[in-house]
């Protein structure tokens, strides 16, 4: 796969631009993301998200969870801001994008074929490797994975025929691919689009104010060879991500021909093997760590 220059990349956005709707980065996100700041204001911060019961309400039901473990509170009313500041800023923050790109979704979540449970078990990978390896936060790990294939519902929308690819938009890059033996997804994508779900996943990406480390993992994240990255965060992502993406083949139970077995992805990825430090029996025992998800 030739890797995206500049050149490249300004030319397809460009025409990104002009075809495709990336929806902008929601009110409450940008307000919450000023709030978060040296000294979080939680009264301020629960009036934000107190107009929308929908949102609180999912607030609660994701802060309660075993992911995050906060203070349990049965009602919306008054248990806002407890619930609110009983969480990290960069914790809470996850969660509200979380819950955003959910909505943004909508209703075509559902025709992509587990789309958000996909990312979102990517995003619990992410943040466990990262505590796992203790090379980045968990939350920054978290957002990696959350948004990694963030551009799909956005194609799926815009493109009636992006529905025939979109599963393999949001596997591993197979073996053959690798090899040289069949066309990789990037390059069907490109036939078809003239853009790719990484390209459009960066520029989504950017438009939300996610960092630049995330947001060069995502349009490099069918690439194996994490040495396109010199900064050494973005390098310890894409390792992440990468190994994240193929232990949840085993966690969605997906019939995946992309590697026959551990062993065969390892000799394709061992750059990341490398980096990360581990060997095949720890990633046996992290994929029944994700299995247990």
């Amino acid at each position: 796969m030739a890797k995206h220059d500049n050149i490249d990349l300004v030319n397809q956005a460009k025409r990104i631009i002009k075809t495709v709707s990336i929806p902008p980065q929601p009110k409450v996100v940008m307000e919450l993301k000023r709030e978060l700041g040296l000294d979080p204001d939680y009264g301020r911060i629960a009036q934000l998200v107190g107009g929308d019961t929908a949102l609180c309400a999912m607030i609660l039901k994701v802060a309660h969870s075993p992911m995050f473990g906060a203070e349990r509170f049965d009602t919306i009313d008054g248990a806002t801001q407890k619930v609110l500041s009983s969480l990290v800023p960069d914790t809470l923050y996850n969660i509200i994008v979380d819950i955003s790109l959910k909505r943004r979704a909508g209703t075509l979540v559902n025709k992509l074929d587990g789309f958000y449970s996909h990312s979102e078990v990517v995003a619990k990978s992410c943040a466990y490797l990262a505590e796992k390896t203790g090379l980045v936060s968990s939350d920054v790990a978290y957002m990696t994975g959350l948004f990694h294939d963030c551009a799909i519902p956005v194609l799926a929308e815009k493109f009636d025929n992006y529905m025939d690819i979109a599963g393999a938009a949001m596997g591993l890059v197979p073996a053959k691919s690798l090899s040289g033996e069949q066309k990789s997804i990037i390059g069907i994508e490109g036939d078809m689009f003239n853009t790719d779900h990484c390209v459009v996943g960066y520029l989504f990406a950017r438009m939300w104010g996610v960092s630049k480390s995330i947001s060069d993992v995502i349009l490099y994240h069918h690439y194996v060879d994490i040495n396109i990255h010199k900064d050494k965060t973005t390098k310890d992502l894409a390792a992440i991500l990468l190994l994240s993406e193929f232990l949840c083949l085993f966690y969605d139970n997906v019939n995946n021909d992309a590697y026959q077995n551990i062993e065969q992805w390892a000799s394709f990825n061992n750059k990341v093997i490398v980096h990360l430090n581990i060997d095949i029996q720890d990633i046996v025992d992290m994929k029944d760590d994700v299995m247990e998800f």
